[in-house]
């Protein structure tokens, strides 16, 4: 008998249970994924909160913001234990969520001739990055809207530049890229490589908590998590984050001891010469690695969904809430 099913266009697939099935379960293990995502980030709140209180406990707090040495000593010990340590904590939920047999860590690369001009397009993109979060943030001055970020001291003498060269570019890299393309991203890539590395430049980016620096994560971000993916390791993505925050502070060295009249020469070269360099490397890298696509996935889900899911439960909204306040207070706005 004719059911005149056919007649009204409905598919066997999506009329079988199994199908909607497994898009319910994909939903909830992308909820658990967002929500363990989002308690990470509470728990680096309350945990660098702890460290606070503890300044202002034994009176260091002042100190923090006076004593270039002790500042970064407290940061390494935030920064390890007030964020990798959150994110190392959920690791395990977030990968037994997310079914991921080995999230992407500190391997082995896919390709060792590779590195090379994966570091070099890094780092190239990390460049123009930083050109257009200054167009950014000259457009936001001209409507009066001004960005600010936390002041940190910055040590002088042989050992303070060690130990802040230590803080910025060894501890923040390996600490942020093992968090964010480790944990986050690399327990995300069963959705797809691009929306996993999407998700976690945003989250990257929010948790910077100032619109000074937000922007350029996020850009960074998408930049780092890609190359990380394409070359198959975490390595990539550390060793351009450390370049990069390495380059960042001979910057800042310079002009705090030459002004910034005199090195804007200097800069200049740097910036646009590191940009072009890795412009070039990555049309290499590209041709290179053109039969290596990205990874689309074996999600049922549309992206919609996946990010619906992902960011719209409980924890991840109150997170989301907590650092959009903390942006909030270094925006600026005059008359």
């Amino acid at each position: 008998m004719n059911n005149g099913f056919g007649d009204f266009g409905y598919g066997v697939y999506n009329c079988n249970p199994e199908y909607f099935m497994k898009k319910e379960l994909e939903k909830k293990a992308l909820k658990r994924l967002g929500s363990y995502t989002a308690w990470a980030i509470l728990l680096c709140v309350l945990l660098q909160s702890a460290i606070i209180f503890m300044l202002q406990l034994f009176n260091l707090y002042d100190r923090y913001f006076s004593d270039a040495y002790f500042s970064s000593a407290v940061d390494i010990i935030v920064v390890v234990f007030g964020m990798l340590l959150p994110f190392a904590l959920m690791g395990g939920r977030m990968k037994k969520a997310s079914e991921t047999e080995q999230p992407l860590m500190l391997g082995r690369p896919y390709k060792a001739s590779l590195m090379l001009p994966a570091v070099l397009s890094g780092l190239g993109f990390c460049m123009l990055g930083n050109i257009i979060n200054s167009y950014i943030s000259a457009f936001f001055s001209s409507v009066n809207v001004e960005f600010t970020s936390p002041e940190i001291p910055m040590a002088e003498g042989v050992g303070g530049i060690i130990l802040t060269f230590f803080r910025v570019a060894i501890t923040a890299a390996v600490v942020e890229e093992l968090a964010f393309r480790g944990y986050v991203m690399g327990n995300l890539r069963r959705y797809g490589d691009g929306f996993a590395i999407a998700v976690s430049s945003v989250v990257f980016a929010l948790l910077h908590g100032n619109m000074v620096q937000a922007p350029f994560a996020l850009m960074a971000g998408c930049a780092l998590g890609y190359l990380s993916v394409k070359t198959g390791t975490l390595w990539t993505g550390i060793i351009i984050h450390a370049l990069n925050n390495s380059i960042s502070t001979v910057i800042y060295y310079l002009s705090e001891h030459y002004g910034e009249d005199e090195i804007l020469g200097f800069y200049v070269i740097i910036l646009y010469g590191t940009l072009l360099l890795g412009m070039l490397s990555f049309a290499y890298f590209a041709i290179r690695t053109r039969k290596q696509p990205l990874f689309t996935g074996q999600s049922v889900l549309t992206n919609a969904e996946k990010i619906k899911a992902y960011f719209l439960n409980l924890p991840m909204l109150m997170a989301i809430a907590y650092m959009l306040y903390v942006t909030a207070e270094y925006i600026k706005t005059g008359s």
